[in-house]
C-alpha cells in the first residue's frame, strides 16, 4: 500500500484534484489494503474514523484501528490513540494512559506527539507541572515547523516561563506560527510590537496584528486590543477643600501605573508605587490565584513580602525628625491597603494575568542592566561579595531603594538601607548571608 493508494483514497474521501468525493469508495479501497496486510491502510482507517473523513466520526473503531496499527509500528498512531484517551472520546478517558502514549510518540519523534505532550506537561495536566521540559518538547518540535509548537514556544520566551526570558528569540517563533495560522501567535506577537516589549515598538504593525487575531477569534487578542482603545479617564473636578490623604492618593502615580498596567503597558518603579503594587501583587494572589504559573506567583510573592517588610518601618527609621519617620511609615502602609484594595477590584482572568505579568516585568527588567545582562549594582558589587549575593541585596534593599540595581556599589549603600530599615537590614542579613561590609 504506497503513497499513490494513500492519495487516491485521501481525494476519494475529499473529493479533491478531479476525483468525484466518495467516501465509500475511499473506504472500500483502505479496507481491501488493510486485509492485505497494510499497516498504512489500517492507521489511514483510524485517523479518517476518528476525524470524520468519511462521513460520521467512529471513535471506538478509530482506537482499534490506531491500536492495531501501532502494534505494527506505524509511526503516529500512538499519538492518535493518546488524543482519544486523553479526550475520552471512544474510550474511557485515561490521561495516564494519553502520557504514555505521547512518550512514545516522541520516541518515534512524531512531532504532534512533542505539542501534546508539552502541552500537557505546560499546564500540569494529569502530570506535574515541568514548563522547563515542556520547552525543550516545543522547541525541537517548532525547530521543524510545527506550528502549536512554536507558538507556544514563543510565547514562553516572550514571558521567562520555564525558560529564561528572550523576546528576540520570541519574534521569529510567534511569527512562524502566525505564518501558520496560528491567531494566538498574532495576538502576543502584536502585543509586544505595540508597546515595544524587548523589541523596537511598531504601534501600527502591532494593532494589524492584533486586529487580525481578533478577526481569526483570539480572546485574549480582543482584550488586548480594547485596553489599548479604552478611552482615558475623565479628569477630576478639582475640590473646593483640602483632601483627605487617601483621596489625594487618588489619581496620583501608583494609580495611574495601574492603569497602564490594565492596558498592557509597562512602568518603573518608584519609591510610592512598590508598596502599591506589592498590595496588588498580595490581592491578585489571594482572590484570582494569578498568575496562573507558579514560579511567577512565587516571583511575585517574594516581592509582595519584601514590601510588606519595608513598610513596618517605613523607609525613614533613623530620622530624627520623629514625625517625618512616622509619616513615611504611615504613607507607606496605606499606599499598601490602597494597593490591595485596587487589586481586589481586578477582573480575575485575562485582565488579572495581565497586571501581575506587567509587575514581574518590572521587576526582571529593573535588575538588569542596559545591555539585559547584569545591572549596575551586581557587577560592581560581585567583587566584594558574589553575583548571588548582591542579585539578592539589591532586590530586598529596592523595595527602599527602586533604583538600586542602576547604583554602583558602595558599602555606604547597605548602611544606608539598615539605617532607614532595620527589618530589611535583618532581612539582608538572613537571606542574603551579607553581614560584613
Amino acid at each position: 500500500f504506497g503513497p499513490a493508494l494513500a492519495m487516491k483514497a485521501d481525494n476519494l474521501a475529499y473529493g479533491r484534484h478531479g476525483e468525484p468525493k466518495d467516501p465509500d469508495a475511499a473506504r472500500r479501497l483502505l479496507m481491501a489494503a488493510a486485509d492485505r496486510g497494510s499497516a498504512m491502510a489500517t492507521f489511514l482507517l483510524g485517523y479518517y474514523d476518528a476525524y470524520g473523513g468519511m462521513g460520521e466520526r467512529d471513535p471506538a473503531a478509530a482506537q482499534r484501528h490506531f491500536q492495531a496499527a501501532m502494534n505494527a509500528g506505524v509511526r503516529g498512531s500512538a499519538t492518535h490513540l493518546g488524543i482519544l484517551y486523553e479526550a475520552g472520546t471512544g474510550v474511557p478517558k485515561d490521561v495516564g494512559r494519553a502520557l504514555d502514549l505521547y512518550r512514545r510518540g516522541v520516541e518515534e519523534t512524531d512531532l504532534e506527539a512533542h505539542y501534546r505532550l508539552g502541552r500537557m506537561l505546560y499546564f500540569g495536566s494529569g502530570t506535574e507541572e515541568d514548563r522547563p521540559a515542556a520547552f525543550e518538547l516545543f522547541e525541537e518540535a517548532a525547530g521543524r515547523e510545527h506550528a502549536w509548537s512554536a507558538y507556544f514556544a514563543g510565547f514562553m520566551l516572550a514571558r521567562g516561563q520555564g525558560v529564561g526570558a528572550d523576546p528576540g528569540k520570541a519574534v521569529p517563533l510567534l511569527e512562524q506560527a502566525g505564518e501558520r495560522g496560528i491567531a494566538a501567535a498574532k495576538g502576543e506577537l502584536g502585543r509586544m510590537l505595540y508597546h515595544g516589549e524587548g523589541v523596537t515598538a511598531d504601534r501600527a504593525r502591532g494593532r494589524r496584528l492584533l486586529q487580525e487575531a481578533v478577526e481569526a477569534g483570539d480572546g485574549n487578542a480582543k482584550d488586548y486590543l480594547a485596553a489599548i482603545d479604552a478611552p482615558p479617564p475623565a479628569p477630576k473636578p478639582t475640590p473646593k477643600q483640602a483632601p483627605k490623604p487617601e483621596e489625594a492618593l487618588r489619581g496620583s502615580g501608583p494609580a495611574e501605573d495601574l492603569k497602564a498596567l490594565m492596558r498592557g503597558e509597562p512602568f518603573r518603579f518608584t519609591a510610592e508605587n512598590v508598596p502599591f503594587m506589592a498590595g496588588v501583587a498580595t490581592a491578585l494572589a489571594e482572590t484570582c490565584n494569578a498568575p496562573r504559573d507558579m514560579g511567577d506567583r512565587w516571583d511575585l510573592a517574594t516581592f509582595a513580602m519584601t514590601a510588606t517588610v519595608g513598610t513596618v518601618l517605613g523607609g525613614k527609621y533613623s530620622d530624627p525628625d520623629l514625625g517625618a519617620a512616622l509619616g513615611d511609615m504611615g504613607k507607606k502602609m496605606l499606599l499598601q491597603g490602597m494597593g490591595e484594595a485596587a487589586g481586589r477590584q481586578i477582573p480575575c482572568g485575562t485582565t488579572a494575568e495581565v497586571v501581575a505579568a506587567g509587575i514581574l516585568s518590572a521587576i526582571r527588567s529593573n535588575a538588569k542592566g542596559s545591555d539585559g545582562g547584569l545591572s549596575t549594582f551586581v557587577r560592581s558589587c560581585a567583587p566584594a561579595f558574589d553575583q548571588r549575593r548582591c542579585t539578592c541585596l539589591a532586590n530586598t534593599a529596592r523595595v527602599t531603594m527602586p533604583d538600586i540595581h542602576r547604583m554602583s556599589y558602595h558599602r555606604s549603600i547597605i548602611k544606608q538601607v539598615i539605617e532607614g530599615n532595620p527589618f530589611i537590614g535583618l532581612q539582608i542579613a538572613l537571606t542574603c548571608g551579607i553581614t560584613e561590609y
